[in-house]
């Protein structure tokens, strides 16, 4: 099976691809064109052989769980792939209030560890979490946004 064009498509900059440490999957984190700030999703696609299929966009399983407590009416969470744990079965994802958003706290974000296979969450993580775990990881601008949060916000489960 091959992508259609509509499948594989990724959007200009800024778009970010990573492999699992196992081969046999990656994740495209992009957001949908339409700005650099906001509008990020993340998709996950399998590698079998000479195969390459979309399996899911990790996104609305987020998006659920993050509306739970910051819901905003006006626009969805950035959703961002951040790293592949246990090969390629869990990857953490953050979700963010985008920095340009009417929604508050602007910049708050928060992890969850995704089981690929179930398309499910395992585990919630505050900023502090996350940070704690694996800020290593985290790019300049998740640094400076960690940084800027409060400590109640730091420690506010998502």
């Amino acid at each position: 099976m091959r992508l259609s064009p509509e499948e594989s498509y990724v959007s200009d900059y800024p778009a970010e691809l990573s492999w699992a440490p196992d081969s046999a999957a990656f994740y495209i984190t992009q957001s949908d064109a339409t700005s650099e700030i906001n509008g990020f999703h993340t998709e996950l696609y399998r590698v079998d052989e000479q195969t390459v299929r979309r399996v899911q966009d990790v996104s609305p399983v987020v998006n659920d769980h993050f509306a739970k407590r910051h819901e905003c009416v006006t626009e969805d969470p950035n959703v961002a792939g951040l790293k592949w744990v246990g090969g390629s079965s869990q990857i953490v994802v953050l979700a963010e209030i985008p920095p340009d958003s009417v929604c508050a706290p602007r910049e708050y974000f928060a992890g969850y560890l995704i089981s690929t296979a179930e398309s499910q969450v395992i585990h919630e993580y505050s900023p502090r979490q996350l940070f704690r775990r694996w800020g290593g990881v985290f790019g300049i601008r998740l640094r400076i946004d960690y940084h800027g949060l409060s400590r109640p916000q730091r420690a506010t489960e998502p």
